[in-house]
């Protein structure tokens, strides 16, 4: 499973988005590939790390199947998870 990785510009970053990225990629080792959104890259799935609640990063240039998950908030990393291990379950 290949996921692409999406950071928002963090112009109003409220948590440590890296350290909640590199938290989800160590959940994942030896199970799921983790590469920085291309715009030519089809994923497939999309995880969305955004610094605040405004979500107001845009993938529309990027392809991806099935699962768009949006990690906004420290908090969020463990529904990260989830929807991720659904993704893999489901598969």
């Amino acid at each position: 499973m290949l996921i692409g990785v999406k950071f928002c510009g963090g112009c109003n970053e409220q948590y440590d988005r890296k350290a909640a990225y590199e938290k989800i990629k160590d959940h994942f080792k030896d199970r799921v590939d983790f590469e920085f959104v291309r715009e030519n890259g089809v994923y497939d799935a999309l995880i969305l790390m955004s610094g605040c609640p405004n979500r107001c990063a845009s993938i529309d240039n990027y392809s991806y199947h099935n699962k768009l998950v949006s990690v906004w908030k420290e908090d969020k990393v463990d529904d990260a998870f989830d929807q991720i291990e659904s993704y893999l379950n489901d598969k």
